[in-house]
C-alpha cells in the first residue's frame, strides 16, 4: 500500500478515534510522530505492536487483520475490530 493511501485511510479513521474516551495510537508508515489535533490521538511511523498489545491499559485493537496481528491480539486477549484490506485479511476477519 502506498504512503499516500495509508495517510488517506488514516485521515478517515482519525476523526473517529479522537471521539473515543481512550488514548489512541495510530501507526502510519512514512509519517512523523505527532498529535493529530487531539491530545488523545498519537500518530507514529512505527510502534512495538506486541508490547502495546501486552500493556495492561490496552482495551481494543483496530487492525487490518494480518495473521501475525491476530496471533498477537489473541495471545494477549485483546478484543479486535478487523478492517481487512486485501490478501488473506478478509478470510482472517471471519
Amino acid at each position: 500500500m502506498s504512503a499516500s493511501s495509508q495517510q488517506s485511510k488514516a485521515a478517515c479513521i482519525a476523526p473517529v478515534l479522537t471521539r473515543c474516551r481512550y488514548v489512541a495510537v495510530l501507526s502510519v508508515r512514512r509519517t512523523r510522530t505527532r498529535r493529530a489535533g487531539a491530545e488523545d490521538l498519537h500518530v507514529v511511523p512505527w510502534l512495538p505492536q506486541n508490547d502495546l498489545l501486552g500493556h495492561p491499559a490496552t482495551r481494543a485493537f483496530l487492525t487490518h487483520g494480518g495473521i501475525h496481528s491476530l496471533y498477537e491480539a489473541v495471545y494477549h486477549a485483546v478484543p479486535m475490530v478487523v478492517v481487512p484490506i486485501g490478501a488473506d485479511q478478509p478470510d482472517n476477519a471471519r
